[in-house]
């Protein structure tokens, strides 16, 4: 009858340990809200001879969920850093889940100093909108020295872009809108 007792008291003490252990994972993971997901966000800009490259993504889905549109913008400098006007001859941005591509669009406008997207933020079934995506720009223009990226996101529904930039001073929205923006300077592409 000992023998039995070890059949009997092993697998549940391990079934036990391991849903202790499961919960506490759980509950322990590290949760993030919109209001904080720019600490979790991944911005990057880079140039090269004949255009730029932008890409973004969130390491984490926030806590109260995706709505509403974000935005970014690019700005590119001269040598003396001043924001010049590029001709772009092509752009198109990308939305992705892991390598595919689930939205794209060329749709681009001129901003007060550069050019600006638009895109949305959402969840429909299995696919997340927003999350992480990809910009490329191509201009001929030997004046770009630099460029910044500027990227605003949003989490309230119904409201726009109102201003025609996203600069930390001049941006506004059509209604109260929970917002942050970031910025990132470009990186020159290496060459091979």
């Amino acid at each position: 009858m000992g023998n039995n007792k070890l059949v009997i008291f092993l697998p549940l003490t391990v079934m036990i340990g391991l849903f202790f252990l499961g919960y506490y994972s759980i509950m322990g993971a590290d949760e993030v809200d919109n209001e904080n997901l720019d600490e979790r966000t991944e911005l990057h800009v880079t140039l090269s001879d004949t255009g730029a490259y932008v890409g973004w993504s969130w390491d984490t889905m926030p806590s109260d969920g995706v709505i509403g549109d974000d935005y970014i913008e690019m700005v590119f400098y001269d040598q003396s850093g001043e924001v010049i006007d590029v001709d772009v001859q092509e752009a198109e941005l990308h939305l992705l889940q892991g390598v595919d591509r689930i939205y794209s669009t060329d749709d681009m406008v001129e901003s007060e100093k550069g050019v600006l997207f638009t895109f949305p933020n959402r969840m429909e079934e299995n696919l997340t909108y927003g999350n992480s995506g990809a910009i490329k720009v191509a201009f001929n223009d030997d004046r770009v020295a630099s460029a910044e990226v500027r990227y605003a996101h949003t989490w309230t529904h119904g409201s726009y872009l109102d201003s025609n930039t996203l600069g930390q001073s001049d941006i506004a929205f059509s209604g109260p809108t929970e917002y942050w923006v970031i910025s990132r300077q470009s990186q020159e592409e290496s060459e091979e």
